[in-house]
């Protein structure tokens, strides 16, 4: 099988890529709703992954169950907007995953935050503030990093497969 998935560039926590495939726009539309409906619902327990188009070619989609979700929004931790692309007989499917400006900033909110702790709390004890104040810096500055970043893959991982696999069985 050839390599169907380019990734283009990473910037800012987004990561662009290209899905390229031996159809055109209106059949890479229809595989997309096609994907998109048989994950519709609560209850639908295919992969995770649930979406609709918002323009003739365009589309987000999301993960429909995940652990984060920020707080006052319906906002998910990572998002997919894509866009499908003709090239004559084939289609290119350019796809963005956005994460969650919230979660993207966390990290440097809690470094700064915990920082000014450390340096200006009442009961300054040199030993715990040297010990407990870098580790807690780790760790709370780690895990919004790490979990976007397997968020993103995981997203990606499911979004390419499933599509993937629903060209293979296109050509059986």
């Amino acid at each position: 099988m050839p390599n169907l998935l380019q990734t283009v560039n990473r910037h800012l926590g987004n990561e662009t890529f290209l899905l390229h495939i031996n159809c055109n726009k209106d059949e890479a539309k229809a595989m997309l709703s096609a994907i998109f409906k048989r994950n519709k619902g609560f209850r639908s327990f295919r992969p995770n992954l649930a979406g609709r188009f918002t323009g003739e070619y365009t589309f987000r989609a999301h993960p429909k169950y995940q652990v984060l979700m920020t707080r006052n929004s319906n906002a998910m931790a990572v998002e997919i907007s894509g866009e499908i692309i003709a090239n004559g007989e084939h289609s290119t499917i350019k796809v963005i995953l956005e994460p969650n400006y919230v979660l993207r900033f966390t990290p440097i909110v809690t470094f700064f935050t915990v920082t000014i702790i450390m340096l200006f709390g009442k009961h300054n004890n040199l030993a715990e503030t040297l010990i407990i104040g870098p580790l807690l810096i780790l760790f709370a500055t780690a895990f919004p990093v790490l979990y976007l970043h397997s968020a993103k893959q995981q997203l990606k991982d499911v979004f390419s497969s499933i599509f993937i696999a629903q060209i293979i069985n296109r050509f059986d």
